[in-house]
């Protein structure tokens, strides 16, 4: 597994409220899968590193800091990029590697305090799409 990334807060999504509600949400649903099916999450955490050293994707740069991390039902992938313009171009090209692993996927960005831009998606198992379905996310608020 990857060095862990330092955890970002919802209050560093510079004052977005709607990131930062998504953020947050998306990261409650992922601390609450407690338990890790490590027959599913080893094999997917593998992929998802996998996917972020192919071609054309390291083309674009890579990130100063990577982490993929998979529980029972999601996994979560966080980088940093010295360049918000790479990490818009990995949003959109390292979601199609991640297939392999994960099925739906949301992503959130935002700049840190220091000035790098942090990508952060959460992906589901197969089979466990309603996790991250807008109902689902929007309930979770009450």
């Amino acid at each position: 597994m990857s060095e862990p990334v330092p955890r970002a807060s919802a209050s560093e999504a510079n004052g977005h409220d709607t990131q930062a509600r998504e953020f947050s949400n998306y990261e409650s649903l992922f601390l609450a899968e407690t338990r890790v099916d490590l027959s599913w999450a080893e094999p997917a955490e593998r992929s998802l590193v996998e996917a972020a050293t192919e071609e054309p994707l390291v083309a674009f740069g890579v990130p100063s800091e990577f982490n993929a991390r998979c529980v029972r039902r999601l996994c979560k992938v966080q980088m940093a990029f010295n360049d918000v313009a790479q990490a818009n171009d990995w949003s959109e090209i390292y979601v199609l590697g991640m297939a392999d692993a994960v099925t739906m996927v949301r992503s959130i960005t935002f700049t840190r305090h220091d000035g790098r831009t942090e990508l952060i998606l959460y992906g589901t198992r197969k089979g466990s799409e309603n996790l991250l379905s807008e109902s689902t996310i929007s309930s979770s608020r009450h």
